[in-house]
């Protein structure tokens, strides 16, 4: 059940498994309280994995933000430098300057978006 909600939470349920894999694990969850049948846990077990592997693929929204927060810091320090900025190279070292420009970025819409 845990494994689902974070599925579902991450978007990943409907990517990673199909209609009759999540309609087992619906109808497990359902109806079943404990699993005796080998065949279904061996099934049950293999739509897990699968899951897993989606979700351990996927990054976390820290690390998407530091990223476009990255690329963003770049931009600026090239504009800077061309400006004679002092310091500019400094701006790539603050993490958490990155992280804010990085969740703004992230929080404008893909219309206005460079």
């Amino acid at each position: 059940m845990e494994l689902k909600l974070l599925a579902l939470r991450r978007r990943v349920w409907f990517k990673a498994l199909n209609r009759v894999e999540r309609s087992i694990v619906d109808l497990t969850l359902r109806v079943v309280e404990k699993v005796r049948s080998i065949q279904l846990a061996k099934v049950l077990s293999s739509i897990a994995e699968k899951l897993q592997e989606w979700l351990s693929s996927m990054k976390t929204f820290k690390e998407i933000a530091l990223e476009a927060g990255l690329r963003m810091a770049k931009r600026m320090v090239e504009v800077a430098i061309k400006l004679k900025v002092e310091n500019a190279y400094e701006w790539l070292k603050d993490k958490a300057y990155i992280f804010y420009l990085g969740v703004s970025y992230l929080n404008t819409s893909k219309v206005y978006r460079a």
